[in-house]
């Protein structure tokens, strides 16, 4: 089956980055915007950080299956720390056939009497996007299903994009979003005009310029061209930068362009560039999505990932989780 549309997912890209100042009102307009997901027993979401993970953001009869679904986790946790760390540890962007992919891990989800309650209320499967940052910081939407799912890969990938906009736009809330005008590096008008730009950001001046094109060519979006400027809006501008609506006091509307590149740390050995190209590939993303969530070039990804698996000795970019997972390090703020 196909879950959603590029239309349904573009606008959950979109929700994700609107300048919404409280957490909480922020995550429960992410699950209200996500209806594209459900699949007739609503959807829910949470954020994950180094500190603790957010209530629960429901809509629909998911609400009810908050409760047996967090029983499941914690029966997990109490009864096998590894296992659940193991499961902790996903970091796949999008996933179908949860209790496939759990048994994978080596969990007997069957044996957890919260599980055996969400089956009894009907849960059969679900569909989960994850936006997560190398750090650990993630944003989770989970829509449960009352029967077996499957999906082609054009509708899985559309929501893979939606889960890159997910983690970048969680990750600014944790920093500077509440300094937004004062951090900008940029300011623009919609048309792409610059109005402000830091002489850091001179460098990526026709980058930005470009970007927020594209960005507000996704606003008036067509079910027929919504796939097009979703592909074309990637989750950040340069490896550096996310693009933020502002309306100033007069309701004149800008484009602010604020530094959010993800906080990671490698061996010493390795440029910023490289040390951040390979958390990412270490995260297990194939190079293709690694240049959408960082808005670079697949052939920039690709020479900064074969540097770092030049420089750190490795046979292949799959030894890379090995080496950069115990020196990737959380953010200030994660």
């Amino acid at each position: 089956m196909d879950v959603g549309t590029d239309l349904d997912a573009l606008g959950l890209a979109r929700a994700a980055h609107r300048d919404t100042r409280d957490d909480g009102a922020w995550l429960q307009a992410l699950v209200a915007a996500a209806s594209g997901l459900d699949q007739g027993l609503g959807v829910m979401g949470w954020t994950v950080s180094s500190v603790a993970m957010s209530p629960v953001a429901a809509v629909g009869p998911s609400a009810d299956l908050v409760e047996p679904l967090f029983a499941t986790i914690a029966e997990l946790r109490a009864t096998d720390e590894s296992m659940f760390a193991k499961l902790q540890a996903e970091r796949a962007p999008v996933a179908l056939g949860t209790e496939t992919s759990v048994r994978r891990l080596g969990i007997d989800l069957h044996a957890q009497p919260g599980y055996r309650c969400a089956l009894a209320a009907g849960v059969h499967d679900s569909i989960v996007v994850r936006g997560v940052c190398p750090s650990g910081l993630a944003v989770v939407l989970l829509a449960p299903a009352p029967r077996r799912l499957s999906g082609d890969r054009r509708g899985l990938a559309r929501w893979e994009k939606v889960a890159a906009h997910l983690q970048s736009a969680f990750r600014l809330r944790r920093g500077t979003w509440r300094g937004l005008v004062e951090s900008a590096d940029a300011v623009l008008e919609p048309d792409g005009r610059v109005a402000h730009l830091s002489p850091r950001a001179e460098v990526d001046r026709e980058s930005l310029r470009r970007a927020c094109l594209v960005a507000e060519r996704s606003l008036g979006a067509s079910e027929d061209d919504a796939g097009p400027a979703l592909d074309a809006w990637t989750a950040l501008v340069s490896g550096e930068y996310s693009l933020l609506d502002h309306f100033d006091s007069d309701g004149r509307r800008y484009v602010l362009a604020v530094k959010n590149a993800p906080d990671v740390s490698g061996p010493s050995a390795l440029t910023p560039r490289e040390t951040q190209v390979a958390a990412y590939v270490a995260m297990g993303h194939p190079l293709k999505y690694v240049a959408y969530e960082l808005g670079l070039s697949v052939a920039s990804v690709g020479k900064a990932c074969q540097s770092a698996v030049t420089k750190l000795g490795l046979r292949s970019r799959a030894e890379l989780g090995a080496v950069l997972f115990g020196a990737v390090e959380r953010g200030p703020n994660g």
